[in-house]
């Protein structure tokens, strides 16, 4: 563990020597390395707090986590860190980075604690990112899995050809390019695909709280099943067979190109546009985006087709 200050005999650094309410900032620093192989493991299991990850050199895992409280005296917090469990190790083969209240901790000592966690992880190493309260932000190209499960805050990633398992209670999620199995869920934000390539095997999207924007290879062959309870479905530049009635403008069950595995798209709070386009197409060259009131609050993104 990296420290940086002898105030409480090493243990953690003063970030200010004082602040309002005669609370003063600490902080403690985490940092490891360890070597890794493909198919590996990397698991971050945070009680609140953000986690940035990005694609590293091979064979190595470099994992830096901070935690930032604030406490009345250098007594208190001892105490209140005292309360965590701050590790990072390996084993069989798998790294995990923890930054938990304990167990039998005093829960109430939760008040002011903040942590954040910077990781490079190879290209081929599967993740799993967990934190109770932050958002989740993976750069770079992920051949290997991703999960990524956050319970307040947005979750925004370049994706690439693993598998991608993205969920947040409270936040948007943006996904560059997927172009392996892709499941994303959120239950307070939107949704926007980049790019879904045309080796997907099966997409499931829902939000419950905003619109979905998907750009498709117009080459991709799926069974679509999408349903908004709140504006409508729209589907561009894709040749669809579609057997549900054309008046139904909130419900659309097709076969695009001939049809293929399962899409199944959820909307509750915004319309559904799935748009046939080859990476790197702008969207607003074909649509006019706008933000429209609707009824009981909110907004809602309608699409406007020239």
């Amino acid at each position: 563990m990296t420290l940086r200050a002898a105030t409480l005999a090493g243990l953690f650094a003063m970030l200010t020597a004082s602040c309002s309410h005669d609370f003063v900032g600490y902080e403690r620093q985490l940092e490891r390395s360890f070597t890794v192989t493909a198919g590996a493991v990397v698991l971050v299991n945070l009680d609140g707090g953000t986690v940035t990850a990005a694609t590293g050199r091979s064979n190595v895992v470099h994992l830096t986590l901070w935690q930032e409280i604030y406490a009345a005296s250098d007594e208190e917090a001892k105490e209140v860190l005292a309360q965590y469990d701050i590790s990072a190790t390996r084993q069989n083969g798998n790294v995990t980075l923890n930054g938990r209240l304990r167990r039998d901790a005093d829960r109430s000592l939760r008040r002011g604690v903040r942590f954040r966690a910077v990781i490079e992880v190879p290209a081929d190493v599967r993740l799993d990112l967990r934190t109770s309260g932050g958002s989740v932000t993976v750069g770079g190209d992920r051949s290997a899995s991703l999960r990524a499960n956050t319970s307040g805050g947005s979750v925004i990633v370049d994706g690439g050809m693993g598998p991608l398992d993205l969920r947040t209670s409270g936040g948007h999620v943006d996904v560059g390019r997927a172009l392996g199995e892709l499941i994303v869920s959120t239950s307070g934000g939107g949704i926007t695909i980049g790019h879904l390539g045309e080796s997907v095997a099966r997409v499931d999207l829902d939000t419950s709280g905003g619109s979905i924007h998907a750009e498709v290879s117009p080459v991709a062959r799926f069974d679509l099943n999408a349903d908004t309870s709140g504006g409508q479905v729209v589907i561009e530049g894709l040749p669809v067979d579609i057997t549900t009635p054309p008046d139904q403008r909130s419900r659309v069950r097709g076969r695009v190109n001939g049809g293929g595995p399962p899409w199944r798209v959820r909307a509750s709070g915004g319309n559904i546009v799935i748009r046939g386009a080859a990476p790197g197409d702008a969207a607003s060259a074909d649509y006019q985006i706008s933000t429209m009131a609707e009824p009981g609050g909110g907004a809602d993104i309608r699409v406007l087709l020239p």
